[in-house]
């Protein structure tokens, strides 16, 4: 009876396998909670917190500027800058009409 061959180890890389990235999001989302909750709690307590503006003292509110502007240069990247930038698939390809010049490798 021959012995049996252990598994081959995993090779893929840490960043491929999956399930990493639902895992970073639940992460990011709980860092995100926590901060936050944290922002409340400091609320409550009567840090003195100078605020030039009425709403710079609502918890919160920096967390929320900063995703709503990640999620509008997310917009604006793909809805404005990706058609002026974006080219055909066979942009680098020499068109069938060209007969080949002097630059031509």
């Amino acid at each position: 009876m021959a012995t049996p061959e252990p598994p081959a180890p995993d090779t893929t890389p840490w960043y491929l396998r999956p399930g990493l990235s639902r895992r970073i999001v639940t992460l990011l989302a709980a860092a995100l909670g926590a901060l936050v909750l944290a922002e409340i709690l400091v609320a409550v307590a009567g840090s003195g917190k100078k605020a030039y503006f009425p709403w710079e003292k609502w918890p919160g509110l920096y967390a929320i500027a900063g995703l709503a502007s990640s999620i509008a240069l997310v917009l604006a990247a793909r809805f404005v800058l990706r058609p002026l930038v974006k080219r055909e698939d066979s942009y680098y390809q020499p068109h069938p009409t060209d007969q080949g010049g002097k630059n031509d490798a």
